[in-house]
């Protein structure tokens, strides 16, 4: 049945998220969580008609923000849909799926955030023009090196994208309020530009640009970017703008991307928008110091630095204790492993015939690396754990893998079982 809603899902005939507690919950029409996000955002004459909604309805228009009272009485005017009725069910798939999001409180103390209640509409957001408020907060504090670009082939696309990751970001981390003097304070999230607090010394800094979309971290104090954050909200993002074309999983093991990652010097004499020129992935592997991709004099660029700081220890991934895995586990490590895995099969110590027998019994890749890993579990109950495997991936060298899922798997695994990882990482001026 899980596997029948998942591709219905994947088709576009119905909603059904695997994860708790959206798995108890199935949209078997679409059309009606649209019309729901529509019914809102097309309520203007209905509140503007009413003297006590029209400030909320202002609010929405002007700051993006969408409070829970205006959304109640919107809602409880369509009585043919009902929408009221499932309120929470219809929050929760909005949010899942980008439209909206709640926003979130950063506690100094606790470290943690909590929901404000009130959420985020990110079509609704206004362009950011000035640069004196954004040149004001990051002038004087250190940031990464480079600037980490996602270049798109198709630039229609990016102001959507952009929503997407923007409404993802505001339902995990703070939206940062700034002032400057003799100005009103301003909550730095706009169509085009938005900064996160991700954690107590650090803020993220996402901009969408004509045809891409740069990220920056920003350490308040001073004291050194933490390379740990900076790949955390790299991975993030990443992520969040391959799950907006990764509708299903192809047949082929060839990794295709919509898009194209290289770097922008960040260095300050290039003002706000670094570098004009690109760096690519290769160049900042490839050497030990890079001049300026704009060749402009008087700095250059530590490339081992600025690649620790975006990519810090690729392959230290683990838990500290054994964690035996379980088929939910398997199902989302398999969609990490592509070509060459019957490699990692042989390092696992499945014998060659069996990989020929789940080469013929199934035709599509995605079952076979699945049924690959069930397998092994099979051969070793109790024993197969999350760190033999990934030592296994790491040893298979030939064998494609996605590294930064790996990385979001194991992290969503340590948390939901309250397990720590490995090793911390260490900031990025030790390099």
């Amino acid at each position: 049945m899980k596997v029948f809603l998942l591709y219905q899902h994947a088709k576009g005939n119905l909603i059904y998220f695997d994860e708790e507690p959206l798995s108890a919950y199935v949209a078997l029409d679409t059309q009606y969580v649209i019309d729901a996000f529509r019914c809102i955002i097309t309520s203007e004459k209905f509140c503007k008609r009413d003297p006590k909604y029209r400030h909320l309805w202002k609010t929405l228009r002007q700051d993006a923000k969408l409070n829970m009272q205006l959304l109640e009485r919107v809602w409880s005017t369509d009585a043919k849909n009902n929408f009221l009725e499932h309120k929470d069910v219809l929050l929760m798939l909005m949010q899942r799926n980008h439209i909206i999001s709640e926003a979130l409180s950063y506690d100094e103390e606790t470290e943690e955030t909590k929901g404000l209640g009130w959420y985020v509409v990110p079509c609704f957001l206004r362009s950011y023009r000035a640069n004196d408020t954004l040149k004001e907060f990051v002038t004087g504090r250190q940031q990464t090196l480079l600037k980490f670009v996602i270049s798109f082939n198709i630039s229609p696309v990016v102001q959507i994208v952009f929503y997407r990751v923007i409404a993802a970001l505001v339902g995990k981390w703070e939206i940062v309020s700034f002032k400057v003097p003799d100005q009103e304070k301003q909550v730095l999230l706009y169509e085009n530009l938005g900064v996160f607090r991700l954690d107590r010394q650090h803020v993220g800094i996402v901009e969408l640009h004509q045809g891409f979309i740069d990220l920056r971290v920003q350490n308040l104090c001073n004291s050194g970017i933490n390379a740990a954050i900076v790949d955390l909200i790299r991975r993030f993002v990443v992520s969040n703008v391959m799950n907006e074309f990764k509708k299903h999983r192809q047949a082929s093991t060839k990794q295709r991307t919509p898009f194209k990652i290289c770097f922008k010097c960040n260095h300050e004499s290039h003002c706000l928008d670094g570098s004009q020129q690109t760096l690519s992935l290769g160049e900042l592997k490839g050497t030990v110091v890079e001049p300026c991709p704009d060749m402009v004099s008087g700095h250059t660029i530590n490339t081992r630095k600025a690649y620790y700081e975006w990519f810090p220890d690729d392959l230290n991934i683990g838990l500290k204790t054994d964690y035996v895995l379980k088929e939910r586990d398997l199902s989302k490590l398999s969609t990490t492993v592509g070509e060459n895995w019957e490699k990692l099969g042989i390092e696992l110590g499945l014998r060659t015939v069996q990989l020929q027998h789940i080469t013929s019994d199934y035709p599509r890749t995605g079952m076979r690396i699945f049924k690959m890993l069930l397998e092994w579990t099979d051969q070793r109950p109790g024993d197969a754990t999350l760190n033999t495997l990934i030592q296994a991936m790491k040893s298979a060298k030939d064998v494609y893998v996605e590294w930064d899922e790996v990385r979001n798997i194991v992290e969503e695994i340590a948390s939901k079982n309250n397990i720590r990882l490995a090793k911390k990482t260490s900031t990025a001026d030790e390099i």
